[in-house]
């Protein structure tokens, strides 16, 4: 039986932090296997929790509202004509919740925060 020395050792871990993949692997997608009535159905995201936001491949955001074994149903919020089966879904591991800080005062947003007086962005200081 050989036996494997020091500098071998030392050898293969140099090689191993050299070509270590420093890209965070840790996004879950998922995919919509039916829409209908401002719900989609999605498979893939298996560790969703239950009121956390999901964002669309098309910018519209989401929230997880019904969790069962293989899929989670999410309310859209935006149109559901522009999400179809096939369509990604990422998540955000956010709860839902709304942006705050002294810029948003006297602005104009919808529900979730956004900016719609056309004035542009605004900087949150907090979530």
């Amino acid at each position: 039986m050989g036996s494997i020395n020091s500098e071998e050792i030392i050898s293969i871990l140099k090689t191993e932090i050299e070509n270590y993949d420093t890209v965070c692997k840790d996004q879950e997608v998922g995919t919509v296997i039916w829409v209908g009535d401002g719900i989609a159905t999605v498979y893939g995201i298996e560790h969703a929790m239950y009121g956390e936001i999901v964002i669309f491949e098309n910018g519209v955001k989401g929230m997880v509202q019904d969790i069962k074994r293989d899929q989670v149903g999410c309310i859209i919020f935006g149109k559901d004509t522009e999400i179809k089966e096939g369509t990604k879904v990422t998540r955000t591991k956010k709860k839902a919740g709304i942006p705050v800080g002294d810029a948003f005062l006297g602005r104009i947003v919808n529900a979730l925060g956004a900016p719609i007086d056309g004035k542009g962005e605004i900087k949150a200081d907090d979530y």
